[in-house]
């Protein structure tokens, strides 16, 4: 009668131990199968999905995207980028999730196309910038980078991050009409991008625009 009773504990043991397993096993393979692609060039169609402008559907050179964008700056970058009838370049990322599905997410970015761009990291200071917008990134995760391109200035062309839209929605301006821009920033040491502390165009028609 012992025996039994241990051989039916040896057996819930490892009957508890292949599902535990295997729930460790479904969990980790939830995204396997991740890749990274890119759309270029001009903007044929676009549309908005809903009233917020967070969704929009949009095509590059007549070839639709896989999925909406799911980022109102994105969906707003697209649109103004159609109008100015301005080359992008977008990146997708491909996530494939495994619930037994085989479902698929897409997390969409987008910058000016043919930007000649780097990463700015060091360490922790704050500097100034002169010069005009070099490229402008939207990313899917609601930051916005901003390369400013002028002569003799440290982490030239090189992309600052911001999380304020006005300051994206203001480069982004002053790139369709070559203005200058004077933008101050802080060196944090990390690898995504130095933060912008203020972002000003210096040459407009009427007044400054500052945020």
């Amino acid at each position: 009668m012992i025996k039994k009773y241990l051989k039916c504990i040896k057996k819930l043991q490892l009957a508890k131990s292949i599902l535990v397993g295997s729930i460790f096993l479904i969990c980790s393979s939830s995204t396997l199968a991740d890749s990274t692609y890119y759309l270029k060039g001009k903007i044929t169609s676009f549309e908005f999905k809903d009233n917020k402008g967070d969704r929009c559907n949009f095509s590059i050179n007549n070839g639709s995207a896989p999925a909406p964008a799911e980022n109102k700056g994105v969906c707003d970058f697209l649109k103004k980028a159609m109008e100015h009838d301005q080359d992008v370049s977008v990146e997708i990322k491909d996530i494939t999730h495994y619930w037994g599905l085989g479902l698929d997410t897409y997390d969409i970015s987008v910058s000016f196309l043919n930007r000649n761009t780097s990463w700015s990291q060091g360490n922790p200071s704050k500097y100034l910038l002169e010069g005009s917008v070099e490229d402008v990134l939207n990313t899917y995760d609601g930051n916005c980078y901003v390369a400013v391109s002028g002569y003799g200035v440290d982490y030239n062309k090189a992309y600052h991050r911001t999380k304020d839209m006005k300051i994206c929605q203001l480069a982004q301006s002053a790139f369709y009409t070559g203005m200058q821009v004077r933008m101050i920033a802080t060196s944090s040491g990390g690898g995504e991008g130095n933060e912008i502390n203020s972002f000003q165009v210096t040459q407009c028609c009427t007044r400054s625009q500052t945020n």
